[in-house]
Order: structure tokens, then sequence, then C-alpha cells
């Protein structure tokens, strides 16, 4: 199994919208992460690469977008998120993953088969960092990120 190359979430979306190969890409991020500056601009008449073909295909539609939002002032550890989320979030499945008192600065949780959506809280240094995994196939991207903005407002409460 391959190493997946360090990049930045909007680098891989740069890459895979402009039928980059992210592997034959030369990263000036910290320890060589591919960065947006670091994905070429190609053009009108710019073809991708052969290995791109069918990561292009894959990408028209992706299954999973990935939300994020950091609280500079975290919520009292003791705050139940998954009861806050079925109130914002009537009619739609989320599972909750709260990692806040592992010491992580963040968690990208995945979907399970018939969920709307993950979310995925961890933080530390009395920051927290929301990360909403949506499924497309069940629920629209901006349902998804009315539903993070909502949630953030009501933990700053």
């Amino acid at each position: 199994m391959r190493a997946r190359r360090p990049a930045s979430p909007y680098a891989r979306h740069l890459a895979r919208t402009r039928g980059v190969v992210l592997e034959e890409v030369t990263g000036s991020g910290p320890g060589g992460r591919v960065v947006a500056r670091d994905i070429p601009e190609g053009g009108a008449d710019a073809q991708p690469s052969e290995a791109a073909q069918p990561k292009l295909a894959a990408a028209a539609a992706p299954r999973f977008v990935i939300l994020r939002r950091v609280l500079d002032q975290a919520p009292d550890s003791g705050t139940e998120i998954a009861p806050l989320v079925a109130a914002i979030a009537p009619g739609h499945t989320i599972s909750v993953t709260d990692l806040r008192g592992a010491g992580l600065d963040g968690v990208d949780p995945v979907p399970a088969e018939g969920v709307d959506a993950a979310l995925g809280l961890a933080g530390r240094e009395g920051r927290v960092s929301l990360t909403l995994s949506v499924d497309t196939r069940r629920l629209a991207l901006e349902d998804g990120s009315h539903l993070l903005t909502r949630l953030v407002a009501a933990l700053k409460d």
C-alpha cells in the first residue's frame, strides 16, 4: 500500500479539478506538504495526465465532503453534543465522535452506510476543532454547511 502524499485539503481539491496527480508535484509547504500554490494552473488547452483521468471521473461527484470550523474558546467539556446535533438537525442521521479530552488537534470521521454525516470533535489548549464529513448522496452540501454553522453558534452560547 502506498502512502498518501502530504497535501492540504484545498490543494487536493485543486489537483482533482485541474487533473494534476499529486505524486508528480513537489510540495513547498512544511515537510514537503503540497499546498495550493504548488498546483499548476493548467489552462484552457491543458490536458490531464493519463494517470489523473480515473481520478478526475471520481472527483466529478465526490461522495464525502469535509467541512471544518475551529472554536478558539472551547465549550464546557461536559456539553453533550449528540442531543444538540439532534435538536439542530431533526430528520438527519449524524454520528458524533467526541475526542475533546484526547489532546488531538482534529479528527476526520467517515459516515457509516446509512448515515447522513459524521461529526468529529477534538481539541486542546482551549480550542476545539469541529469536522463534519457529509455524505453528499444523503445530505446536500449546503445543508451540511448550515448545520455546522448552527452548531458552532449553539456551542458559542
